[in-house]
Order: structure tokens, then C-alpha cells, then sequence
């Protein structure tokens, strides 16, 4: 009976969040007020007529045989899904880079958290009111669509799955300025940023689709991989493709989609723990989605490399080298702590376990760690599941070489958080670190180091592991080594710099190294060390 209820509970605050969510409400209505709407649609067909009766003038000839014609047909749908995949990657980043940062500006929203609203539901809310406002644009789009379906250069249910794609790629879009808005402070900076991440993804997807397309599968349809429709601008090719798993065959935008709503929830749950960090149900949702989207993609991959590769030798290694980099974005957020703000960014210990999932620091080695553990086991499983001829020597020393890599990466963030004692400050700096480590070209480094100028491997480079290949089996563990010991005495200096601050609080004692980032009261008119000195002092006495 207790689990009826339980269950029936959790049925009601899902209908509610979902549907009729009182935020997607609100948003959707002010997105069309007013006549702006209606011009702005307006505007926007015939735009879109105007350039597809241009193409459709283009594709126009004389004498020209059936198949000519189909296939100029089918050029002309395609082009207009590409324009439509360029309207949704500009419009719905565009709805959600300003949705939170101006009702914070605004003192908004607070009042909004004042009533029993969840960020889960306000968050929702503004997804869904994107989500609305997409398939509007795609729908207004249906009059140049019909006449590719006519025309003969498509299908109905090749135009249904493609807006499908688009609708969903169009979410995780908007999730990514949802997220970027809640860390932003200044709506200008929320929309370059969102801006800038929304390029990075369409970059990365396109590049992933075009490879599939182009070079690896041949273009055989019963032989791709979802990859080809994550991309707005691949819809075409990527509607009609499925994998044969077995004897069973999946269409590829099913998964696609699904990719695309687990891309949004743990998207819409970062934005979560930013608007609420005091919510630790939140935080270790977040971190165990982590874990289990890490360990899928690695998987995956592990798949992908045995079937691209066939007989090939495979070193699982320097792959996952390469698909740990992202993580870059994440261990500022993990490992930097401060003694101000929220209670879960302040330092609680060096390394604890027990504390891997509740999103404060002494949790972030050993939930870095996890995170690189799985990757590497599930991309060399998803391998060997596949009967991947994998080379194991060379494989283990570059996850060797792995771990000792991102522990070092989380040192410089425990260095830098005890050397600011300023959260954003911190972050930003390990980023910068991490830039210098490993984006520095070696021809800045070839006048300290001597190197075969024929060769164009970087010796010096910081991830010369990931093309460890035959022959080069103890580079990764030498590595690996430097990266430990490194990372050894950045943590002691860093835990010696923490202690020191802690001591100096405790004692009474002033620091003048730290007096000096304490501001200046305003009533003091002697010299600025003087007046942060006298100034110290009264905080520490008063503590």
C-alpha cells in the first residue's frame, strides 16, 4: 500500500511538471505577445520562400532524364532541411541564453523559489516553452516541405522524422543556454557563451556525422550509426539509416532522440545544482548520471572502434586519452574550493570516499578517478565484446599514464583554490593551466629541447602518450610517473598554503600575503597597507 502511494505521488508531480507546468505556461505567452510575433513569423516565411524558390529556380533545367530530375529534387528538400537546421541552431539558443540570468537580474527569481516551485519544474517549464516555440518554426515551415513531398523529392514520413530530429537537437540547444544562463551574471555574456558552446557542439556533431558519412560506412544505409543524425545539418542523410544489431534492426533517429532528451536531463540537472547548490539529491543525481553517461559513451566507442577498425590492432589507450579531454570542463567544477559562498565549495578534507557523490571537494579525486576507471574499462569492453583483436601492453600503461594525468589536473585546481580563495578566480586559472600544459606547440619548446625536425611527434608535449603506439610502451608509464610526482608536490604545497590560512584564522596572526586581497574601508584615509592591516586585524579579532 505504502509503495501505491508512493508511486501514485511521484505519477502526480511528474503530470505536474510536465503538464500544464505554470512556467512553460507563462514563457510560451510571452514569447507571442504582442504583434512582434506575428511579424517575426511573418518575416521568417518569406525569408524561407523566398530563398527556397531561389534554389528551386537554381535546380530548374531543360532535357533532362527521370532520375536527373529525382535527384534534383531530393538536392532541393535537402537544402531546405539544411536551412531549417540552421534556423533551429540560431532561434533556440537564443530562447534559453537569457531565461534565467534576466529574472535574476530582475530579483525575480527569488520570489519565483519562494513558492513551492523545484528547479526541476522551472527548468523544465522553460524547456518545454522552447520545445513549443521550435516546433512552431518547424510547422510554419510545412507549406515549402509539402511541396518537396509533391514534387516527389521526399516522403511524408521522411519530413516527419526529420522535424523529429530537428525538435529534439533544437532541445539539447536550449538546454545548453539554460545551463550556461544559470551560471551566467550579465545577460550579454550568457548569450556570447551560449553562443560559443552551441558552435563547439554543432562543430563536433557535424564533424562526427560528415566522417560517418563520407568516409568510414560507404553510405550504406542498413549501415550507419546514430552519430550521422545528431547533427541539425545531416537529417537528410541520417532519417532513413538504421543499425543492424543481430537479426534486429533499429532506426537511427530512435536513438538519436533518446540520446538527445539523456543529453538534456543531465544538462537540465547542472542548471539545477547552480540554481539550488544546497540540494544534495541534486548533486549526486547529477554525479551518478555522470557515471553512468560516461560508462555508455566509453562503450560505445569501444563498439565503434572494432567495427571501423575490423582485424586492426586496437590500443583502447590513447582513445580514451582522447575522449577524457572533455572532462577539462568538469574538474574546475570538482576540484576548486573556496572558504566563502556555498557550503559544498568549501574545503572539507583532502580525500574522502564517502564523499564521492555528494559534490563537495574531498569527493573530487576519488569521483575523478571513478569517472576515468570507467571510461577505460568500458571503452576496452565494449572492444572486446566485439572479438577486437586489442593490444593490452600498450593499452595498460596509457591508462596508467591516464590516471596519473587527471590527478595531476586535479591538483592544480586544489593549488589554485588555495592560493586565490576565490571560486571563480580558481577555476579559471585551472583552465589556464591546463591550456598551457597541453596546448603549448612545440616549436615554442624546440629552443629549450632538441628534436628530429623530420619526425612530427611532440616528445614534449603533455599528451604525447595518446599516440603511443609499438615500440613505445614504457613512454606512457614514464609519463605517467612525471605527472604523479608532479602532481605529488603540487598537493603538498597546496595542503601547506591551506593550512597556513587555517592557522592564520585560528592564531589571530595577520598575513600580510593575504592582507593584501582584503578591500579597503572606506572611512580610512592612511596608506593602503596600514589601512588592510588595522583592517585584518578587527575581522580576526571579532572572529
Amino acid at each position: 500500500m505504502a509503495t501505491r502511494k508512493g508511486l501514485t505521488a511521484w505519477l502526480n508531480v511528474q503530470k505536474r511538471t510536465y503538464v500544464g507546468n505554470a512556467t512553460s505556461v507563462r514563457d510560451y505567452r510571452v514569447q507571442l505577445r504582442g504583434s512582434r510575433s506575428v511579424l517575426l513569423f511573418g518575416l521568417y516565411l518569406i525569408v524561407l520562400i523566398g530563398v527556397a524558390m531561389t534554389i528551386y529556380n537554381q535546380s530548374e533545367g531543360t532535357a533532362i532524364s527521370i532520375a536527373e530530375a529525382q535527384q534534383k529534387l531530393h538536392s532541393f528538400y535537402e537544402t531546405v532541411m539544411i536551412l531549417l537546421g540552421v534556423v533551429v541552431s540560431l532561434v533556440t539558443p537564443a530562447l534559453a541564453a537569457t531565461a534565467v540570468v534576466t529574472e535574476r537580474q530582475r530579483r525575480s527569481l527569488d520570489l519565483i523559489f519562494s513558492a513551492p516551485v523545484t528547479p526541476k519544474y522551472y527548468l523544465v517549464g522553460k524547456a518545454l516553452a522552447g520545445f513549443r516555440y521550435t516546433w512552431m518554426l518547424l510547422v510554419l515551415a510545412l507549406p515549402i516541405t509539402a511541396a518537396c513531398v509533391v514534387l516527389g523529392g521526399a516522403t511524408w514520413s521522411d519530413v516527419l522524422v526529420s522535424f523529429t530530429l530537428l525538435s529534439f537537437q533544437g532541445l539539447v540547444l536550449m538546454s545548453i543556454g539554460l545551463l550556461i544562463s544559470t551560471l551566467a551574471t550579465k545577460a550579454v555574456s550568457a548569450v556570447v557563451w551560449t553562443y560559443v558552446a552551441v558552435a563547439a557542439y554543432l562543430g563536433l556533431t557535424g564533424i562526427a556525422s560528415y566522417t560517418v558519412f563520407t568516409n568510414l560506412l560507404d553510405h550504406q544505409p542498413d549501415n550507419q550509426t546514430f552519430l550521422l543524425d545528431l547533427s541539425p545539418f545531416f537529417v537528410v542523410s541520417g532519417a532513413p539509416t538504421s543499425t543492424t544489431i543481430g537479426t534486429l534492426v533499429f532506426p537511427n533517429w530512435v536513438a538519436a532522440c533518446l540520446i538527445c532528451l539523456a543529453a538534456t536531463k543531465i544538462l537540465l540537472l547542472g542548471a539545477g545544482t547552480v540554481l539550488d547548490p544546497s540540494n544534495s539529491k541534486l548533486v549526486r543525481s547529477l554525479r551518478i548520471h555522470g557515471l553512468v553517461y560516461v560508462t555508455a559513451i566509453a562503450g560505445v566507442a569501444g563498439i565503434s572502434l572494432a567495427r571501423f577498425w575490423n582485424d586492426s590492432p586496437i590500443y583502447t589507450g590513447p582513445v580514451a586519452v582522447l575522449l577524457s579531454m572533455p572532462l577539462v570542463i568538469v574538474v574546475p567544477h570538482l576540484t576548486a574550493y573556496a572558504r566563502e559562498g556555498a557550503r559544498r565549495h568549501r574545503p572539507n578534507g583532502l580525500c574522502n570516499f564517502r564523499r564521492m557523490l555528494d559534490g563537495t571537494p574531498a569527493g573530487a579525486l576519488p569521483y575523478l578517478l571513478s569517472l576515468v576507471v570507467l571510461l577505460s574499462l568500458s571503452i576496452t569492453a565494449g572492444a572486446a565484446l566485439t572479438g577486437a583483436h586489442i593490444r593490452w601492453v600498450e593499452s595498460g600503461s596509457s591508462f596508467v599514464y591516464l590516471l596519473a594525468f587527471w590527478t595531476l589536473m586535479w591538483s592544480l585546481g586544489r593549488a589554485t583554490s588555495a592560493y586565490l580563495n576565490d571560486l571563480k578566480l580558481a577555476r579559471i586559472l585551472q583552465v589556464v593551466s591546463f591550456l598551457a600544459l597541453v596546448v603549448v606547440p612545440l616549436p615554442l619548446l624546440a629552443v629549450f629541447a632538441q628534436y628530429d625536425n623530420s619526425d612530427t611527434g611532440w616528445y614534449v608535449w603533455i599528451l604525447r602518450p595518446m599516440t603511443a603506439m609499438q615500440g613505445e610502451n614504457a613512454l606512457p608509464l614514464a609519463y605517467a610517473f612525471a605527472c604523479a610526482v608532479g602532481a605529488g608536490l603540487i598537493t603538498w604545497w597546496s595542503e601547506v598554503r591551506l593550512g597556513k590560512r587555517f592557522e592564520t584564522l585560528s592564531t589571530g596572526t595577520v598575513d600580510r600575503g593575504l592582507v593584501e586581497q582584503l578591500p579597503i574601508p572606506n572611512h580610512l584615509n592612511g596608506s593602503a597597507t596600514s589601512a588592510k592591516l588595522e583592517d585584518a586585524e578587527i575581522r580576526l579579532s571579532s572572529r
